[in-house]
């Protein structure tokens, strides 16, 4: 079972002292915490054409009770791009969604991966996180059969059941009849269908793996047959939940009002029953909000927070909080 993050707000008003000895003002009121969700785990561009483009859109809903401010999008993979709209700031309010274009251009043929992560003022469960993946394809010469050259998925590795979006491509538009491709997996934990058929005029087409539960790790080679031709592609298979720790999110209230305006916050943490306590953030966090994804099973924490002015000048610490992590 997926392990699920556990949320500790520290709001002052629930914490009997903490106004007290931070200073904070309006410790009464909630603060509204935003969230970003992708609407969808992974996309595949399915097979391109070396030299040729194709592009997606990739929506993200604000699921929580704040604003959330995008300072940008981070896309990683060689073949991939961030294709706007590109003004930033963007602010997205709680309940809205806020959508961009990716696009995949290879320059060479084979299997690309990548990533796409929206970078905002909110690190409360992390910043969310979109994997890519696409086919490039080599086109033939025009009086040469289209030829199997390769079969991809979205995601390289999967960790429970679930279903992996898969691609089989050709290296020219198939005939007038199309292509069948055979499709064979050595793990009967993974099953892919007994052959798919390339359309007239496409150069790939799209089939569902679908991955059982494990135990253990494991490996799947999905193998695609065409006219002699063969190509894999390796598909990591793992236990649910193994990948999933348990992590600490805290939330606090900004003082309304201040003589010397706060620039950030310090977050310290001890294990219970200790005296000594560990800086956790080693820049100051700009945000009332921080993740601890440190913590360890069965074990028990005391955390507590500091202001910092411009200067760097800490103030009094705030009340302890204690989280016991099951």
């Amino acid at each position: 079972m997926r392990r699920r993050p556990r949320r500790y707000l520290l709001y002052a008003g629930l914490l009997v002292g903490f106004c007290v000895l931070l200073a904070f003002a309006g410790c009464g009121s909630t603060v509204g915490i935003g969230e970003l969700k992708a609407a969808v785990s992974g996309i595949n561009f399915g097979a391109v054409m070396v030299g040729q483009a194709s592009t997606q859109t990739l929506t993200f809903t604000n699921t929580g009770t704040g604003a959330v401010d995008v300072s940008g999008v981070t896309v990683t993979g060689p073949a991939f791009q961030f294709a706007g709209p590109s003004a930033f700031p963007v602010t997205v309010a709680a309940g809205s969604t806020y959508s961009f274009r990716v696009q995949f251009s290879p320059s060479s043929a084979g299997n690309a991966i990548g990533q796409v992560t929206v970078d905002s003022d909110v690190s409360a469960g992390g910043l969310p996180t979109v994997s890519i993946s696409g086919l490039g394809v080599q086109a033939s010469a025009a009086a040469s059969p289209a030829v199997l050259s390769g079969i991809s998925c979205t995601n390289s590795s999967m960790a429970g059941a679930g279903t992996d979006n898969c691609v089989v491509a050709l290296n020219a538009p198939a005939g007038s009849s199309g292509l069948s491709v055979s499709l064979a997996s050595n793990n009967a934990a993974v099953k892919v269908p007994a052959t798919v058929t390339v359309p007239a005029t496409a150069a790939g087409v799209g089939f569902a793996a679908t991955v059982a539960a494990v135990a253990t790790a494991q490996t799947a080679t999905l193998t695609a047959t065409a006219d002699g031709a063969t190509q894999s592609f390796a598909l990591e298979v793992n236990a649910a939940g193994g990948a999933t720790p348990y992590q600490v999110d805290l939330s606090w209230n900004a003082p309304a009002t201040s003589a010397d305006p706060v620039a950030g916050y310090y977050v310290y943490r001890s294990v219970s029953g200790g005296s000594a306590y560990q800086l956790l953030n080693s820049k100051v966090n700009l945000t009332t909000t921080f993740t601890d994804s440190t913590v360890e099973d069965g074990q028990a924490y005391v955390y507590y927070v500091t202001s910092v002015d411009a200067s760097g000048v800490e103030s009094a610490p705030s009340s302890p909080f204690d989280v016991a992590i099951p």
